[in-house]
């Protein structure tokens, strides 16, 4: 199938879903066409639908076809991703430190995102860590590793982000905002009462996946 982000961004959903429905027919491997049915999909408002047949893909397709899917669907559409990795426990590509750190702030602190060091593997990837109203450090993920560089904060109160002060030049986030801001919106209502599923698994990692993405 060939890209749909402009058909997305006009709003074509049916049109999608009828596209990728025929190409999946004839390969189920086709990461654009399995990516766009999602995002068509969910935009359409069959959310579970959606994530039934994102649990059928996981369970069916190999890991190498799932990560490209999962990257197609980052591209296109965070929220869709941050609410099946907030729901389900597939990591993608091992990743988990946003999910896992930005829960374990319940609502409120801060998200420290920059080059850290890993004494383990000793090597320097793209990570995020929280940080407590009381100024401690929160890492469910890496706890051993070491900041290198910093390249941005975001504040959050509330289960809302309420800024995002970038500290280091070329780093662009705004995927990564619409995703932790969709996150913050499935906990709170969690927290509020509301009925929804979660399985605390794992989420999308810095240290896998660029901030900026192409």
């Amino acid at each position: 199938m060939d890209d749909c982000s402009g058909m997305i961004r006009r709003g074509e959903y049916g049109e999608v879903v009828s596209l990728a429905g025929s190409s999946l027919s004839s390969d189920r491997w086709d990461v654009e066409a399995q990516a766009c049915l999602a995002v068509a999909s969910y935009l359409k408002g069959r959310r579970e639908w959606t994530m039934k047949k994102l649990r059928e893909a996981d369970e069916s397709l190999p890991r190498e076809v799932l990560d490209k899917i999962h990257d197609r669907i980052w591209e296109l559409l965070p929220e869709l991703l941050a609410e099946k990795e907030y729901r389900d426990s597939y990591a993608m590509k091992g990743g988990a430190c946003i999910l896992r750190n930005l829960l374990e702030l319940r609502g409120t602190g801060e998200l420290l995102i920059g080059e850290f060091f890993n004494p383990l593997t000793a090597t320097t990837s793209r990570h995020l860590r929280g940080i407590s109203p009381e100024n401690r450090e929160l890492d469910l993920v890496c706890e051993d590793c070491e900041l290198r560089k910093a390249e941005a904060r975001i504040i959050i109160r509330d289960y809302e982000v309420k800024d995002v002060r970038i500290l280091a030049e070329g780093v662009e986030l705004s995927r990564n905002v619409r995703y932790i801001k969709k996150i913050l919106e499935l906990e709170k209502k969690k927290q509020q009462g509301q009925p929804h599923r979660r399985a605390v698994g794992a989420g999308r990692s810095f240290a896998a996946t660029p901030l900026s993405m192409p």
